[in-house]
């Protein structure tokens, strides 16, 4: 999963962005979650598993600017 924190006063306008955490859920009882990475500044949208590298997740990154970038992440 991927999620992000901004300061904004609602839910429906950006605010500064303030970054992002990278975790995993246990499926299916959610029970436990673990944070893989967090990444200061900037708002990962999604992410996905590279099949070809599992120490590797994909991230979409938005600047709220209209600007999109695809970030390679690499869990320790």
């Amino acid at each position: 999963f991927c999620s992000s924190a901004e300061i904004t006063d609602n839910s429906y306008r950006d605010g500064e962005i303030l970054g992002s955490f990278v975790g995993e859920l246990e499926w299916p009882s959610l029970e436990k979650i673990n944070i893989l990475l967090e990444i200061p500044n900037l708002k990962v949208e999604s992410v996905a598993l590279n099949a070809h590298n599992p120490k590797e997740i994909l991230g979409l990154v938005d600047n709220d600017k209209g600007g999109s970038q695809l970030l390679k992440l690499k869990i320790n």
